[in-house]
């Protein structure tokens, strides 16, 4: 992958403020590339383990489901769509 050209210009009358200023700019776009990369991995991480912790801890209560157990979310939900709420 090429992300920033050749090292040297070929041509020695290029303009080497031109070729930084587009050095900077593709060097900008990696770097926002990589972190934009990165943020969607640990939100992927994130929720990969919040999974994991609602399946795997069926007993511990969970924040993001009242302060409830797992188990007992799932039997209120039942509850609720059986009464057509």
């Amino acid at each position: 992958m090429k992300l920033f050209g050749d090292a040297a210009p070929k041509n020695p009358s290029v303009d080497h403020e031109a070729e930084n200023r587009r050095l900077k700019r593709e060097l900008a776009r990696v770097t926002e590339e990589f972190d934009i990369r990165n943020k969607a991995r640990d939100d992927a991480r994130r929720d990969v383990f919040d999974c994991i912790g609602m399946f795997y801890n069926p007993i511990g209560k969970h924040t993001n489901n009242g302060l409830q157990s797992p188990v007992a979310f799932e039997i209120r939900q039942l509850n609720l769509n059986m009464a057509g709420v």
